[in-house]
């Protein structure tokens, strides 16, 4: 069933159509909060929350919502709901967008001595894509992720406001998982 075809019959009340769509996206939505310190009982509410919003638009909308996908919206009003539940309780987790097995990586090679980095095999490769960083990128992962600085008193060291020192700790971290792949491909 294509895009519009869904919003219709979430428009329409389809019990069906929406029953699938809740088998599919709520074990994910549970799962992406559950995995970042929040529970099931918060997951559901926000769930509920995202489809109640979604049914006031789509019934109290005359022009149809330009959604591409009905999916990723019902999954990123979920995500958006978690990071201002994370803001309101002042609690924040990190967001690696990398796969399993570099983050294991990073969090191995992380947890060694800032300076003491001889490491072999394949963190060794890991250990020279984070020595090939620039200086502030270097500084910024290693006091987030060793010394577990939050994010606010890296931006005090750097002159950063929050935000931006959130912004350049992501930019970081594609940087040095780019570097590594460079390193693996040689």
């Amino acid at each position: 069933m294509d895009n519009d075809a869904l919003i219709e019959c979430i428009r329409r009340g389809d019990r069906e159509v929406i029953r699938d769509l809740n088998r599919e996206l709520l074990p994910k939505c549970t799962k992406y909060l559950v995995d970042r310190g929040g529970t099931r009982e918060e997951a559901k509410d926000f769930y509920q929350e995202v489809w109640l919003a979604l049914f006031w638009k789509l019934k109290n909308h005359k022009e149809p919502l330009k959604i591409n996908s009905i999916k990723g919206y019902i999954f990123g009003a979920f995500r958006n709901q978690c990071k201002e539940k994370f803001k309101r309780d002042k609690r924040e987790k990190i967001f690696l967008d990398l796969d399993d097995s570099d983050s294991i990586l990073i969090e191995q090679m992380l947890e060694e001595e800032p300076l003491d980095f001889d490491l072999d095999g394949v963190n060794a490769r890991l250990s020279r894509a984070l020595d090939n960083l620039g200086k502030h990128c270097k500084e910024i992962l290693i006091k987030f992720y060793v010394y577990k600085q939050p994010l606010k008193e890296i931006g005090d060291f750097f002159g950063f406001k929050y935000d931006y020192a959130k912004q350049r700790r992501r930019k970081c971290l594609q940087e040095l998982e780019a570097k590594y792949m460079q390193l693996i491909n040689e």
